[in-house]
């Protein structure tokens, strides 16, 4: 669980605010690093499970996010999940049939512009929530470790 304890440490590193002097951020930056690398330490097997598969769907999550459509009037039109690398595209089809004639009329194609941000974030939100609700209930507890 190693890469899981690098990556924690990468994300509250990245989220950390800025310290005003150097000499002072750096020693900072090493009684921080100890205290999460103790909570990290700290934590069972299980929880680090949970911590890992949390970010595994966040991951999975933003390869494949909520995609929208924004007209020229600014309308936004869901229009589902599709991977990043390929956003999605609805075809509209319309035809007649008249005296055993099909026609075609009105093909257009609407190709998603647009991530759903709100969609996403909320999603993640969520599942932070979630995962971390999952490792709190399941912290090891000093009364119950002794019996």
């Amino acid at each position: 669980m190693l890469p899981v304890l690098e990556l924690i440490q990468i994300v509250i590193h990245f989220f950390k605010p800025p310290a005003s002097d150097s000499c002072q951020q750096s020693v900072d930056d090493s009684v921080v690093l100890e205290r999460q690398i103790g909570i990290v330490e700290n934590m069972n097997k299980t929880q680090q499970l949970i911590v890992f598969f949390g970010l595994i769907l966040v991951a999975a999550m933003g390869a494949y996010p909520p995609w929208m459509y924004v007209d020229d009037e600014k309308v936004a039109h869901p229009m589902g999940y599709a991977p990043i690398w390929k956003p999605p595209v609805v075809v509209q089809r319309d035809s007649a049939n008249i005296l055993g004639f099909k026609l075609q009329l009105d093909v257009q194609t609407q190709a998603a512009n647009n991530i759903d941000m709100y969609r996403l974030l909320m999603q993640i939100a969520i599942l932070s929530a979630v995962t971390g609700g999952a490792v709190l209930l399941l912290r090891r507890t000093p009364a119950l470790a002794a019996v």
